[in-house]
């Protein structure tokens, strides 16, 4: 246990999100035991072409001091997170929450518990979340009580694990050891759809722990302009995907990557009957294209030439 007090930051990385900014904002004032414990809470605004500054600028209403960081250029989701990272290295712990997510009455309270008492070996907590859907439903997530957490190792097992089950951790919502972070190295920004998955992968491969609350924090919110929705349609994710099983291949028992490779495949079955159902050529074409290069990373793997980034580059 550790017995110094850490020191803490929120960040809330944000792009373009004028209208739905004032809500993360709101959910923060609205935390059940306040934030206390969290020094400053920064805007890493990706170099907005709206009012998104101005407008959460003028939200902010809290004593916590609230301030605005930013790249010289627009960099993408994932470079502006490990720019915000890089800019923030002097805090023990940063904490995430998307720009148009919203954090539940409890996030802090609890995220601030886990950080305050987890053992060195964690870089990072996460929690489950619930669905935020476009009409204001919001679909659950896990809710297991108090104290169920679970502590993930990280070893060999534990990467083949998460590649086979996929990414379970999310990045909002987050809590990030900025030491591990250093350690681990920064998000890939050439996999906007996957960042995370290799993040957390590279994070066990490197024998770093993971601290999972059972229990919805935050409210993820679902809509079309969401990075997951936009590589949908171009199925970007499942490009990634195939990246991923040959990066780490050498975890993987004999039979699991043609398990992957064959769900992979049966993705894009389904997404080009779909397309095809719906009226949507263009995306049927990209499935039927991407076909033979299932194939090809079945047989000869495609990621030998494209090694994640190293622990020493910190920014981008």
């Amino acid at each position: 246990m550790a017995t110094a007090v850490p020191s803490v930051a929120i960040v809330v990385p944000a792009h373009n999100r004028e209208r739905e900014i004032t809500d993360a904002l709101d959910s923060l004032a609205a935390q059940d035991a306040g934030l206390g414990g969290v020094a400053a809470v920064y805007l890493a605004d990706d170099c907005s072409s709206d009012a998104t500054v101005r407008v959460a600028r003028e939200r902010w209403r809290l004593d916590v001091p609230f301030r605005v960081i930013q790249p010289a250029t627009n960099q993408g989701t994932y470079a502006n997170a490990n720019h915000a990272i890089s800019a923030l290295r002097a805090y023990d712990w940063l904490l995430f929450l998307h720009d148009d997510d919203v954090a539940c009455p409890t996030w802090t309270r609890v995220m601030l518990d886990r950080i305050r008492s987890c053992p060195p070996s964690v870089a990072t907590i996460s929690s489950s979340w619930n669905l935020l859907h476009q009409d204001g439903t919001i679909e659950p997530g896990e809710q297991r009580g108090p104290r169920q957490d679970e502590i993930v190792t990280g070893t060999p097992a534990s990467v083949r694990g998460t590649l086979l089950r996929g990414c379970w951790w999310h990045f909002s919502g987050s809590a990030i050891r900025t030491a591990a972070y250093d350690a681990i190295g920064p998000f890939d920004p050439a996999l906007p759809q996957c960042a995370d998955w290799d993040w957390i992968i590279r994070c066990q491969e490197r024998r770093w722990d993971v601290l999972y609350v059972p229990e919805s924090l935050i409210n993820y919110r679902q809509h079309a302009a969401t990075v997951s929705s936009r590589s949908f349609r171009v199925h970007r994710d499942l490009r990634e995907q195939l990246l991923l099983v040959n990066r780490y291949r050498s975890f993987l028992e004999p039979g699991d990557a043609l398990g992957l490779h064959a769900r992979v495949a049966g993705a894009l079955a389904r997404r080009c009957v779909s397309a095809v159902l719906k009226g949507r050529p263009a995306a049927a074409a990209n499935a039927v294209a991407l076909a033979p290069a299932v194939v090809s990373s079945l047989v000869r793997g495609s990621g030998r030439h494209d090694a994640p980034p190293p622990a020493s580059k910190l920014s981008d």
